[in-house]
């Protein structure tokens, strides 16, 4: 990309970052300069625009900055803003990326809210049929455990490898792989469920 390219670009991110709430996030996640070197590093707010992050080696203002993210994955922008021992990125991406942004930054809201507030919407449910199929992009279908689901989202088990942000079916119903638990994944409903699905009787299929 050339640097006129570049700074357009930029420019673009700034208004959309501002169009965009910035959310608390404490994500872990490693870091890679221009000269390949990767420092560790960890998020203290991010929107679907830009993130601050926390780090040791923060860059020189305006180098390119690739992040990869435990629940995002590989996030890429500039540095506008540098500071001791953080620096804020701005970034660089598609807007389907931008939406997958906003869909784990979603998920991890509710799922924060889910374990610091009572009510129903934020209500987690241990299914009694456990087993559900799994289609994934390329129709290629397994099964999979079900832990738990919400409102929002669904937790399974499985020894498939899930790109974060890959988009799945669980039974019939779309859902986004949003981040790795111990032995399997979180995933985002597409669409959320209704109330009167939120019950242990629920079956994915």
């Amino acid at each position: 990309m050339y640097y006129g390219q570049m700074a357009h670009s930029v420019i673009h991110q700034k208004r959309d970052q501002r169009r965009h709430r910035r959310v608390p996030v404490n994500v872990v996640g490693r870091y890679m300069l221009p000269n390949k070197q990767e420092f560790p590093c960890r998020t203290i707010d991010m929107s679907a625009g830009g993130l601050l992050i926390r780090c040791e080696a923060p860059p020189y203002r305006g180098q390119r900055v690739i992040v990869y993210l435990e629940e995002f994955g590989r996030v890429e922008g500039i540095a506008t803003r540098v500071t001791g021992n953080s620096f804020a990125l701005s970034i660089l991406s598609t807007s389907l990326k931008r939406e997958r942004i906003t869909a784990a930054l979603t998920w991890l809201v509710n799922s924060e809210e889910s374990e610091t507030h009572e009510g129903r919407a934020s209500k987690r449910i241990a299914p009694f049929v456990k087993e559900a199929i799994i289609t994934l992009r390329n129709g290629n279908t397994a099964i999979i455990s079900i832990l738990e689901f919400s409102l929002s989202g669904i937790t399974i088990k499985t020894d498939l490898a899930l790109p974060t942000d890959s988009r799945v079916a669980i039974g019939r119903r779309p859902a986004q792989v949003v981040r790795v638990i111990e032995g399997g994944y979180a995933l985002h409903f597409q669409t959320p469920l209704k109330d009167d699905e939120l019950t242990p009787t629920m079956i994915f299929c």
